[in-house]
């Protein structure tokens, strides 16, 4: 009987000596928001197909460069082997391009955004609506 007394302290002793988590991974208090939002340099930066529906024969790319730069150059590469199909100059920090499917001869191509000075900023793959 004095064993399952002892348990049943020690038990009610540990559940009151226990402690909460008063703070987050980040030492904030739990519930607490960040006092400063930060956000991330490449968020504004893309390479996508435009949600606008494209015909069979066209892709329409949007691409958006790095704050503060203004020009570069979009690459088309074959989407099987290293060979670099067409090259588009871009200007702006941001707008699309329509990329004729029949002049390139590729139903699918993957696309690569540089800067002028060739440094590579991001890559995609794109298909035709077909």
């Amino acid at each position: 009987m004095k064993y399952i007394f002892t348990l049943v302290f020690c038990l009610v002793g540990m559940v009151s000596f226990a402690q909460q988590a008063t703070e987050d991974e980040n030492g904030r208090p739990i519930g607490a928001k960040p006092a400063v939002v930060v956000s991330s340099e490449d968020s504004d930066i893309y390479l996508r197909q435009s949600k606008e529906k494209s015909s069979s024969a066209t892709v329409l790319i949007e691409y958006s460069l790095p704050f503060g730069k203004s020009g570069g150059k979009l690459v088309l590469f074959h989407p099987k082997k290293d060979e670099e199909l067409k090259t588009i100059a871009i200007s702006g920090n941001h707008g699309s391009v329509t990329v004729d499917i029949k002049e390139i001869g590729f139903s699918g191509f993957n696309a690569g955004l540089y800067l002028t000075d060739n440094t590579f900023i991001k890559s995609q793959s794109f298909y035709s609506a077909d």
